[in-house]
């Protein structure tokens, strides 16, 4: 019968190279076989490429699975999930198996689907290179995650878009620090501007007035617009300002935390009041 057969030979000079063999047999008109009558064709440099892109491709397999962040692939249509890795399935709550039988819709969270799967879509249909959000997602325990998800689209040789590869990061604790950093924030806020005393924050960099409250104001009797424009040697005593002046260069060298004084301001009436002061470094 004909042959065909890829094969190591041993040239001259000792090297091993690959050869594609094919042959078909001779026979006499007797019908006794005499051989076969065939070609080789060195494919050696087409083994080495193969065997590289096999090993490109068990690298790529190996850093997907293992990967310490999320991995998917999708489809560039319908966003269906076309493979995970063990990070996604634990980020999501859901196996693998899963997985593979639901979409990125699916788990987004329903506030953020619409807009969500409008950016997907158009990463599918290449009006865009890259995909990135910051999105919820529905764990399969009902609990609600933040992730940052950035994907990119694969095509073929030809150009078609075939998959979506995208990387997945739980982003829920910083999400949770920052809300935790807005309310205590607008709690500050709300103390500072709210408190019956006179607070003030100065810029170490302009020792000018950077933020004050109402309070303040009233004390001494400038807006707020008039303070942010000067510092707090200007409203000080003549008589009182050089012990300021002293003290402040000490406060941004850090050899004192806080100073605590009593002294005199100036208001715009050019009435002077008794004041206690208690100032503190904030680093």
């Amino acid at each position: 019968k004909p042959f065909r057969a890829e094969a190591r030979v041993r040239r001259g000079d000792g090297e091993w190279c690959w050869v594609d063999t094919r042959g078909v047999p001779r026979f006499s008109e007797g019908g006794e076989f005499l051989g076969h009558v065939g070609s080789g064709h060195d494919v050696t440099e087409m083994k080495i490429a193969q065997q590289a892109l096999r090993e490109s491709e068990e690298q790529c397999r190996a850093s997907f699975e293992i990967s310490t962040v999320g991995m998917a692939q999708g489809d560039p249509i319908t966003g269906r999930l076309l493979r995970v890795n063990r990070r996604y399935c634990e980020m999501t709550g859901y196996s693998e198996s899963e997985l593979l039988q639901l979409s990125i819709r699916d788990i987004t969270h329903p506030e953020d689907r619409t807009a969500d799967f409008e950016r997907f879509q158009r990463l599918g249909r290449g009006e865009v290179s890259e995909y990135w959000a910051e999105k919820r997602y529905l764990r399969k325990d009902g609990k609600v995650i933040w992730v940052a998800a950035t994907a990119t689209l694969v095509r073929n040789a030809s150009g078609q878009p075939t998959r979506t590869v995208a990387v997945i990061i739980d982003i829920t604790d910083r999400k949770q620090a920052e809300a935790a950093l807005r309310e205590s924030e607008a709690q500050f806020r709300a103390s500072f501007e709210l408190a019956a005393v006179g607070q003030a924050q100065v810029n170490p960099a302009t020792g000018r007035f950077e933020r004050v409250n109402q309070k303040f104001c009233e004390i001494v009797g400038y807006s707020e617009e008039e303070l942010l424009t000067i510092a707090p040697a200007d409203i000080t005593h003549p008589e009182d300002r050089q012990q300021y002046l002293e003290i402040y260069p000490r406060f941004l060298r850090g050899e004192i935390e806080e100073y605590v004084t009593e002294k005199r301001d100036v208001r715009k009436d050019q009435k002077v009041v008794w004041v206690s002061l208690a100032a503190k470094l904030i680093r």
